[in-house]
């Protein structure tokens, strides 16, 4: 009895609960600190972070469970001990379902039942697509989707949910899409990513096991030239025009699943066989292992980017800093030049984008500026409601002359930042500068999204068309007045041509907001 006694009074103890208040907070402190420096989910320090967040959250959970369940009442003591058996529950679900996800989203289906999505996905494409025949004829619609019919019963799983992928692409428009990569296909990711510069296909980034491939040129994947594999994987890209496409098809061309259904790489294998070349142009091979989809989209998005540790970024172009802001800008007092990063087309939480542009524009008026620079090479979309007061403003100010005003776009300049790129054409005065853009001035947008029943593939298509030009253009993509493209020297030597150009233009003999 007083053994009990000295249990329960040390149990109670302040001193003990502060002990494991403290440990608790710092466990999960540690782990935030170590968490908030590293942002490449392939790096150990980012896995011990996020690993020591939850195990202090976890602690935090269990100690105050445990004092329930030795609380005086019988409700509390009830509800500490259901509550510590739920949390053991789910933190196991939680790791089965890290490990094992697709059998949780998706178990192995029958020909049945991928008869069934199919027959959905045909029908669902032609009744909610606002005009699923303007690029291609109903009849070659149906020959495709025939022929998948036709195939079920041979193809393999993966070349099932890549014939869908293919079907969904055929309509040639960027909005509607099923993406091969998410949870419901289980496929994975090789831990690097490509770009096609202009002179060849480069790794731009890699994890840290495969660091060594940065820099080298890719010649080829599995058993065919990187020219050959953008041949083959190009149909299932669902894309407005050729700028989207080599945007998008470096995903395909990284992921396993999607090789080995093409029969680009053998199925047998659990590595992907790149054929790289360096500097010296002497080629090697690199057996490159997949990962987790989760984390290399994580990698590959940065979600979390605005709120992380930033490394010092001087030594970058002015395109590829401050990547995670919506927009901003900034005076090149030597050039007399205001640039402004537009990144997306959405208001940031600190300030509208109708107050920024209102606050861009009375800058220039007050300082000697002789151009505004708009980049929107990494502007994906949004909202196409906030620009209209901006344009409205710029179209009205004196930059709005031929050679003061210029805009960059690129292959990533999409949805509502083609939209802004319309209005901009027909208001103002300005030149346009870069790689084509995304789409044309009259496209499909807004898309919604489905999820068929039985694989549980989320399909994205477009429910509305947007037309921003008169109504008989028919151009698939805006096109630069000045086409420049970026090389892997320039992008690894941290210059960026297209700004350089701009900056080399001549101008008139007066700036905007002073005298030269």
């Amino acid at each position: 009895m007083n053994i009990n006694r000295s249990y329960q009074s040390i149990v109670r103890s302040p001193a003990l609960k502060l002990r494991y208040a403290t440990l608790t907070g710092s466990v999960a402190s540690a782990g935030a600190f170590m968490f908030y420096w590293s942002d490449n989910p392939f790096r150990m320090s980012f896995v011990i972070g996020l690993g020591l967040i939850i195990a202090g959250l976890m602690l935090g959970v269990v100690s105050a469970l445990l004092a329930l369940a030795r609380s005086r009442r019988l409700m509390f003591r009830i509800g500490g001990l259901v509550g510590g058996t739920f949390v053991v529950l789910f933190g196991a679900l939680l790791v089965f379902f890290s490990v094992h996800y697709r059998l949780v989203v998706q178990p192995r289906l029958g020909i049945d039942e991928w008869r069934q999505d199919l027959a959905i996905l045909g029908a669902t494409i032609p009744r909610d697509h606002p005009n699923a025949f303007a690029h291609i004829s109903r009849e070659q619609f149906n020959r495709e989707f025939s022929d998948i019919k036709t195939q079920l019963a041979s193809d393999s799983e993966s070349q099932i949910e890549m014939s869908m992928v293919r079907l969904v692409a055929l309509l040639q428009d960027g909005h509607s899409t099923l993406f091969p990569f998410q949870p419901a296909t289980g496929f994975h990711m090789l831990p690097i990513q490509l770009y096609r510069f202009s002179d060849g296909w480069y790794i731009t980034e890699a994890s840290p096991r495969y660091q060594y491939l940065v820099g080298q040129r890719v010649m080829r994947i599995g058993a065919k030239s990187v020219e050959e594999v953008y041949a083959i994987l190009h149909p299932f890209v669902g894309a407005d025009n050729e700028s989207t496409v080599k945007d998008r098809i470096p995903l395909y061309m990284i992921c396993p699943e999607v090789l080995q259904a093409e029969g680009i790489s053998p199925s047998a294998t659990n590595t992907v066989v790149f054929i790289v070349a360096g500097p010296n142009g002497n080629a090697s091979d690199a057996n490159i292992e997949p990962v987790g989809l989760v984390r290399y989209l994580y990698w590959y998005f940065q979600p979390l980017q605005a709120w992380k540790h930033k490394p010092n970024e001087s030594t970058l172009p002015l395109y590829r800093q401050q990547t995670w802001q919506n927009y901003w800008f900034r005076y090149l007092g030597s050039e007399r030049t205001v640039y402004f990063a537009f990144n997306q087309v959405r208001d940031d939480s600190g300030e509208t984008f109708e107050t920024f542009g209102t606050r861009l524009l009375a800058f220039c008026r007050a300082h000697p500026v002789d151009r505004l620079i708009i980049d929107i090479r990494n502007n994906s979309g949004g909202d196409n409601t906030i620009f209209r007061p901006f344009i409205r403003d710029l179209a009205q100010s004196p930059l709005n002359q031929r050679g003061r005003l210029y805009t960059i776009i690129g292959r990533h300049t999409f949805s509502a930042a083609v939209n802004f790129t319309s209005a901009l054409e027909r208001e103002t005065q300005t030149l346009f500068v870069g790689e084509p853009a995304g789409a044309g001035p009259n496209h499909f947008g807004d898309p919604h999204k489905y999820i068929l029943p039985q694989s549980k593939l989320v399909v994205f298509l477009a429910s509305r068309y947007h037309q921003w030009g008169d109504a008989a253009d028919a151009r698939r993509a805006h096109e630069p007045a000045l086409e420049i493209s970026i090389s892997h020297t320039d992008y690894f030597a941290n210059r960026d041509p297209v700004l350089e150009s701009i900056l080399h233009q001549s101008l008139g003999p007066t700036a905007i907001g002073g005298t030269r």
